[in-house]
């Protein structure tokens, strides 16, 4: 899955909205529905305590035993069918009300995923060029093996360069104790700066010429291998930087596809459970 949405998955999405609010506003019918029902239904409780208010005044009212009778037995006939209508109704209503409860809360709940799928689709669309940046992240890893390996061979050149130039320096250095003792012989010397004696010739001045040059040969090899190590440790930290942006973005792609799933499994869940509403309210008529 790419982390940029298609024009027909952005569609399914706006569509997946429409729906959930088409949803909810027959939820919102279907409560004020209820609701009627419910204020006819109490309507209709008014309607027989009235009539078993008019029962009781017709029975203080009657003189005769018979109709006393007749109006006790329809009194309690009332009695006994007002208090089914009542046990009727209560369960009728806790029925709704837990009903109601259940969908108000699904509905927030679908609401609230909604607002995060925007919040995602909004991320992956600003972080939409992660095709371009594999694609980078792929040259530049080749740029880095490729780096790698001249950095390898140069690392290796240059470190038999500094062996050659330490053994040159080694024997210049020798062959001028030599030059020097050799000097100090033959009795040619000039006074050092702490009033003794050192030999010098023109052999002593030609090595310590030549030392003088392989010294700086030596210290820019090592400033040349210093420049490319830290041009590798560079390139491998711009890799780096690259592979963990393309996780990140991986992990969002991965989070928006969960929420995405989640979303239709509770679509589903919603389509059940108005259908199982309509089934009970069909009975409940």
């Amino acid at each position: 899955m790419t982390s940029q949405l298609s024009d027909e998955e952005f569609r399914r999405l706006q569509t997946q909205l429409i729906e959930l609010r088409t949803a909810n506003y027959g939820l919102e019918e279907q409560c004020t529905k209820y609701r009627s029902d419910n204020q006819a239904l109490s309507s209709k409780l008014g309607a027989l305590e009235r009539e078993y208010q008019k029962a009781q005044k017709s029975i203080d009212k009657s003189k005769k035993a018979k109709d006393i009778d007749l109006l006790l037995n329809e009194n309690e006939n009332l009695q006994a069918k007002l208090e089914a209508q009542e046990d009727d109704f209560r369960l009728q209503n806790e029925t709704l009300l837990r009903e109601l409860s259940s969908l108000t809360e699904t509905n927030d709940k679908l609401q609230h995923e909604l607002a995060v799928l925007r919040t995602l689709n909004d991320a992956a669309n600003a972080t939409g060029n992660s095709a371009e940046l594999e694609r980078e992240g792929h040259h530049l890893q080749v740029e880095k093996t490729g780096l790698t390996s001249i950095l390898v061979r140069e690392h290796r050149k240059a470190e038999i360069k500094l062996e050659e130039l330490r053994e040159i320096i080694q024997s210049f250095s020798i062959a001028g104790c030599q030059q020097k003792e050799a000097g100090a012989e033959q009795g040619n010397s000039v006074p050092s700066s702490e009033g003794d004696f050192v030999q010098v010739d023109e052999t002593d001045v030609a090595y310590q010429k030549q030392g003088t040059k392989q010294t700086d040969l030596l210290k820019e090899a090592e400033q040349t291998l210093q420049y490319l190590e830290a041009y590798q440790k560079n390139i491998g930290g711009l890799l780096t930087h690259f592979e963990a942006e393309k996780e990140e973005k991986k992990q969002v792609q991965s989070e928006v596809k969960q929420l995405q799933n989640k979303l239709h499994r509770k679509q589903e869940s919603l389509s059940q459970l108005q259908e199982e509403r309509e089934k009970l309210y069909i009975e409940s008529r």
